[in-house]
């Protein structure tokens, strides 16, 4: 489902979006993005998504349309409390 919702974004962002953020974030050269490091993929994706005006619109429009009913999901932690490690 997460994979869907992130294809949908992306493609609401469009590639002239995914350009404009990879120049902004420096990842941008010689008309390829170029990542230092495998992290830098998450932080294109998550510019993208949540600061560069084209990824905001698409998460507007995915949450006001008909056809995307809104759904709760419910977070449950991978380890008990007792599995935690103790901080005293």
């Amino acid at each position: 489902m997460q994979r869907s919702l992130n294809a949908q974004l992306f493609r609401g962002i469009g590639k002239a979006g995914m350009q404009d953020c990879a120049c902004a974030l420096g990842f941008w050269s010689d008309g390829v993005v170029v990542f230092d490091e495998e992290d830098d993929v998450g932080l294109l994706a998550d510019f993208a998504i949540y600061e560069h005006k084209a990824g905001r619109a698409a998460i507007e429009r995915r949450v006001t349309s008909a056809d995307a009913p809104m759904t709760s999901v419910s977070y449950s932690p991978r380890c008990s409390a007792a599995d935690s490690p103790s901080l005293a």
